[in-house]
């Protein structure tokens, strides 16, 4: 479940090429350290922005 901050339910995920890496792992992670399923998983979506570099 997202939830709503004024009104906004966020859908994606802005980074810097350099932390493409650990936003994908972050993304797409099926369990937490822990063994918990992950709720946010596919819940966003990645953009790589070439100008926060």
């Amino acid at each position: 479940m997202v939830v709503a901050f004024w009104g906004v339910k966020p859908s994606v995920l802005v980074v810097a090429p350099s932390l493409e890496e650990a936003a994908l792992k972050l993304l797409n992670s099926g369990n937490g350290s822990d063994g918990e399923t992950d709720p946010w998983k596919g819940t966003a979506q990645l953009i790589v922005a070439p100008w926060l570099a």
